[in-house]
């Protein structure tokens, strides 16, 4: 009897051992790569040589430098991070050529940021986005933004306080909307705006006093970059686009033609679209602004007793027609320089008539003659305390 148990302890833990394996496979965290920023860039000999692709079929001359945040797990140099480049024909392909190059194992869905470069995005981006699309371990979360140069310089920057400029930058976009007019975006929004009538818009960052910052905002068509916007005609695209932010807005208040006050409002804003169609077969969108907020700043009128519900009224009336010039202004240019639709109305038409709208909603000649209209309404609802 005693035989028989110690012949059944011994065949069951055989058993376990050759069942049981899920252990024998695995991998030390510090043999592993979780990367928390990338990048794409042209590659830099293309660069300078001006050309614009490589050899059809040809995997061995490069195309695509693809740079990698990569925070160290193990803590054993000056820095918590290294910076790893890969050169290859496309994005996807650089992940077997850094097999090649490193034995750690690679796991792209840890990527919380990814930096496209400038001079890549002016091709086109859809064949490195639909390379993250096709991964199911991707986070539809992923923040992507535009270098305002190459996104290997926004990489190897550093930043406040010496911190990872992965978690920087994601602390940035996460609460962007609350703090200026500009709006995050993430990989599934991107490849949501490659849709039928609908143009993606990507924040612009750069190198800003040794230090990295939003710089602009970069209009696209479809997948390619048309042209990268300051940060004054930034504003001017969220509001036109509907992008619900919190910012700040200066003003200039005059009374009988001479300058009566000057300062900054912070004023969150709003839109509704109506589009319609006319009799000649043109489309017509009305847009309707809302911005409503607080004077944050004065520069000459400092009592608060002088802004009477008069003054607060006349301030509105003149924020408002600013807001239009320049809304009015960039209406303008888009339809005379971009051709296309980057503030997002074209949906509107293609709600009511999609059958018809749909081989014509994204050329050029269906923005340059759209007749557009933009009315804007200033509420100030705080204006300082009485003394």
């Amino acid at each position: 009897m005693k035989r028989s148990v110690q012949v059944s302890t011994c065949l069951f833990s055989v058993l376990c051992g050759l069942l049981l394996t899920g252990c024998w496979d695995a991998m030390d965290v510090d043999r592993m790569s979780f990367p928390l920023a990338g990048g794409y860039d042209l590659h830099i000999a293309l660069q300078a040589d001006g050309r614009e692709e490589t050899a059809p079929g040809d995997l061995k001359e490069p195309a695509v430098d693809v740079t990698s945040l990569i925070p160290h797990l193990v803590p054993d140099g000056e820095t918590n991070e290294k910076i790893e480049k890969v050169s290859a024909s496309d994005a996807a392909y650089g992940r077997a050529v850094r097999e090649y190059q490193d034995d750690n194992g690679y796991f792209p869905g840890t990527l919380q940021v990814l930096v496209i470069g400038h001079d890549l995005a002016k091709l086109g981006i859809r064949p490195q986005m639909d390379s993250l699309n096709r991964l199911s371990i991707m986070s539809s979360g992923l923040f992507l933004c535009l270098a305002e140069h190459r996104a290997e310089e926004i990489l190897s920057a550093r930043v406040e306080n010496n911190r990872d400029v992965a978690f920087y930058l994601q602390e940035m976009f996460q609460d962007i909307d609350r703090r200026m007019f500009m709006k995050s975006v993430t990989l599934h929004e991107f490849i949501a705006n490659l849709g039928l009538g609908k143009n993606p818009v990507l924040p612009v960052v750069g190198i800003v006093e040794n230090n990295v910052g939003v710089v602009g905002c970069g209009v696209f068509a479809k997948d390619r970059l048309l042209q990268v916007l300051d940060m004054a005609d930034a504003r001017s695209l969220m509001l036109l686009r509907g992008c619900c932010c919190t910012g700040y807005l200066p003003y200039r208040m005059e009374q009988e033609g001479r300058l009566w006050d000057e300062g900054t409002l912070r004023m969150r804003n709003s839109r509704k679209v109506e589009a319609k169609k006319d009799a000649d077969g043109r489309w017509h969108f009305a847009l309707r602004l809302r911005l409503k907020g607080s004077i944050m700043e004065r520069k000459r009128v400092f009592r608060v007793q002088d802004y009477t519900p008069e003054a607060i009224a006349a301030l509105e009336r003149q924020v408002a027609e600013q807001v239009e010039r320049e809304l009015t202004d960039f209406i303008a240019r888009m339809q005379r320089e971009l051709q296309c639709d980057c503030i997002d109305i074209a949906r509107f038409a293609l709600a009511k008539e999609r059958r018809g709208l749909e081989p014509v909603i994204d050329t050029p000649e269906f923005i340059r003659q759209a007749v557009i209209t933009v009315q804007t309404e200033v509420q100030i609802q705080n204006w300082g305390e009485k003394e």
